[in-house]
């Protein structure tokens, strides 16, 4: 039992030092963000929406799905955006990881990020201006 619980310990600690600056990071890239348009994006998402695209991109799906969720119980980004962000983020997420992971075993970074990119952007497309019922709060 002592053995499980240093090692439950260690591991806990490990995490710590990896999350507690990711997500630092991210609050501080948030203030930076708050209440202006990242100039890639402000033609399309709101600085929440683009906020969680980019935590998406860069720390992970789960992270960039947090940041969505509590952006909609706060009411501070549309259903539609939420939704085309998370499609979008279902086929980019963790594009840097998954691009140096590929490139270091000899595949061509192009090959790998061009395709998915303009598939998840079609994507974004279709589900943002797609007509029909608006999500419960477009």
């Amino acid at each position: 039992m002592k053995e499980y619980i240093e090692g439950l310990l260690s591991f806990s600690l490990r995490m710590a030092v990896v999350l507690i600056p990711l997500l630092t990071l991210l609050e501080v890239a948030k203030e930076r963000w708050e209440g202006r348009r990242w100039r890639g994006f402000s033609w399309v998402l709101s600085p929440e929406g683009t906020v969680a695209l980019l935590a998406g991109l860069i720390f992970g799906i789960l992270y960039g799905a947090g940041v969505i969720i509590a952006s909609l119980r706060q009411k501070r980004v549309k259903g539609r955006e939420a939704l085309a962000v998370v499609g979008f983020l279902s086929l980019f997420h963790a594009v840097f990881e998954d691009t140096l992971l590929f490139v270091a075993a000899g595949a061509d970074p192009l090959a790998i990020t061009v395709p998915r990119l303009m598939l998840a952007a079609a994507l974004f497309v279709l589900l943002m201006y797609l007509p029909g019922r608006p999500t419960s709060s477009s």
